[in-house]
């Protein structure tokens, strides 16, 4: 379990360097998230560890194939822009799954709708430095996926705002 929150912590720092909201060329394609508000449940009787499910859809409302990355990660779990505070909530499900080789693209043709569910994990890690606490995994989200044109560049296509809360 140690390496993957490891690689947890590695792939949120990446992942808000390499996913950022846009709207060009992507005006057209929207992603949604199944809640407003998820609720982080303890993760296999380890204390301080949590997960949740979110099942994401993307819709390709343009008139041009949209190419999403399936190369781990192509997919990206961060705060809204503005936000002062870090997420340390990270997504590795392709990592914890154990599928490492997917299709290098899926090809989201014009007005097709793609569906995925994600597991997410994170964990309170009170041995870091900084300290990686509740606070770091609550609070507002976006949630999005990477998304090319052309095949050369991919950049984030993000859902609205959600809320992270601790369990009930």
């Amino acid at each position: 379990m140690t390496s993957v929150r490891v690689i947890s912590i590695l792939l949120v720092g990446v992942l808000s360097a390499a996913c950022r909201s846009t709207t060009a060329p992507f005006a057209d394609v929207s992603v949604a998230v199944d809640s407003a508000v998820y609720h982080l449940k303890p993760a296999g009787g380890h204390s301080g560890h949590y997960t949740i499910t979110l099942t994401a859809k993307i819709t390709n409302g343009s008139d041009r194939d949209i190419y999403l990355s399936r190369f781990c990660p192509g997919t990206s779990l961060r705060r809204p822009d503005g936000h002062g505070s870090r997420l340390w909530f990270g997504q590795v499900e392709c990592e914890a799954s154990g599928s490492l080789s997917p299709p290098p693209v899926l090809i989201l043709s014009p007005g097709s709708v793609h569906a995925e569910s994600f597991t997410l994990i994170g964990s309170e890690q009170p041995q870091a430095r900084p300290q990686i606490t509740m606070e770091d995994l609550t609070g507002p989200a976006i949630f999005g996926f990477l998304a090319s044109t052309d095949l050369r560049s991919f950049e984030g296509v993000m859902s609205p705002q959600f809320v992270l809360r601790g369990p009930r």
